[in-house]
């Protein structure tokens, strides 16, 4: 059994999905006193051994489809690299590892991370079976991130951050079913696949473009809100809009003209003018929150 297997099957690289548990503090303007406590530490190392835990049980479960999938076949499960004692073991250590820091947690913490497990539990073994509501599932799991993240650091979270939130992590489930459907449909031996599947390009497309618009009108409405407005002690703050609309813009440009990866997580790390609106966004928020 190689390391490598091991690494690669807890997916270390989705990790990047847990830091929105420090987003209440960032936008609270408390994300340098938030990162001096233990709390919101053990919160984001809980999240990122159940969401091994969780990726490991669907591997387990999905063995039959990774193996006839044209990338999935390649993980270690699916392709035996990794046993399945050492899945288990390694399933064991992991809850031994949320135990530990949920002794030093507040009861409110431990309800949020039991919810997102079982909620996970259940998507694993059928919610992930029905259109639609698979989406919703997962994209709830980054609302309860926020919650979490909220709770460790002792501030009240934003309506607004939930709403966006959800929206922002609905379009990244979308991108990730739409990536597939892509992967499958340039695969001969997928086709099959992509006929049963619960989706087809055309209408996850439209559900990204939808979600994606929705979202940004949702931040366009807080960019504006005049309790944020005395929040950031400016009036300008809705210029951070621009970077948002470059970003949803260019995201469709690679997707529907470029033919890229719809993951806008594998876009946000490697297409410069992505980057680029992120830096913009991020410098804005650093700018009116904390230097201004």
């Amino acid at each position: 059994m190689k390391i490598n297997s091991l690494i690669a099957t807890l997916r270390p690289s989705h990790y990047v999905k847990n830091l929105f548990i420090f987003l209440p503090a960032f936008f609270g303007g408390a994300i340098v006193e938030t990162l001096s406590a233990k709390e919101i530490w053990l919160t984001f190392i809980s999240f990122c051994a159940l969401s091994s835990v969780v990726y490991i049980i669907n591997d387990l479960s999905d063995i039959p489809s990774d193996r006839v999938h044209p990338t999935k076949k390649y993980r270690p499960i699916a392709s035996g690299q990794l046993s399945l004692n050492a899945a288990l073991g390694l399933i064991l250590f992991l809850v031994l590892v949320v135990f530990a820091c949920m002794f030093y947690m507040p009861p409110s913490e431990t309800w949020i991370l039991t919810l997102y497990l079982f909620l996970n539990l259940a998507y694993s073994f059928g919610l992930k079976k029905i259109a639609i509501v698979d989406v919703l599932v997962v994209a709830f799991g980054f609302v309860l991130r926020i919650a979490a993240g909220g709770e460790a650091s002792d501030i009240i979270t934003s309506k607004w951050l939930f709403i966006m939130s959800f929206l922002l992590a609905l379009g990244l489930v979308l991108g990730k079913r739409y990536d597939d459907l892509v992967l499958l449909e340039k695969k001969s031996a997928g086709a099959d696949q992509l006929r049963g599947s619960k989706y087809n390009m055309e209408f996850t497309r439209n559900a990204i473009v939808f979600v994606m618009t929705l979202s940004t009108v949702c931040y366009m409405q807080y960019a504006v809100d005049t309790e944020v407005a005395k929040q950031f002690n400016t009036a300008y703050f809705y210029i951070s809009i621009l970077p948002v609309i470059l970003g949803v813009l260019r995201y469709f440009a690679l997707v529907f003209i470029e033919k890229k990866s719809a993951s806008p997580v594998k876009i946000a790390t490697k297409d410069p003018v992505m980057i680029s609106a992120l830096l913009l966004w991020g410098a804005c928020f650093v700018y009116f929150l904390y230097l201004n």
